[in-house]
């Protein structure tokens, strides 16, 4: 099993490349696993807090 990203037109051609297996394509913010924006910030900034804190 492969993730990650293609252009759209690799997801439309899928059906006629050979030695290919299924195939599905997402759409969307979270397609694949990709984390939002706000969950790196919050991330970053609870590090930030506690290495401010415990130094």
């Amino acid at each position: 099993v492969f993730k990650g990203c293609v252009s759209k037109s690799f997801c439309d051609a899928t059906t006629s490349i050979p030695n290919i297996g299924s195939v599905s394509c997402c759409e969307g913010n979270l397609c694949n696993g990709a984390k939002s924006v706000t969950q790196s910030f919050l991330f970053l900034c609870c590090s930030l807090l506690s290495f401010i804190l415990l130094h």
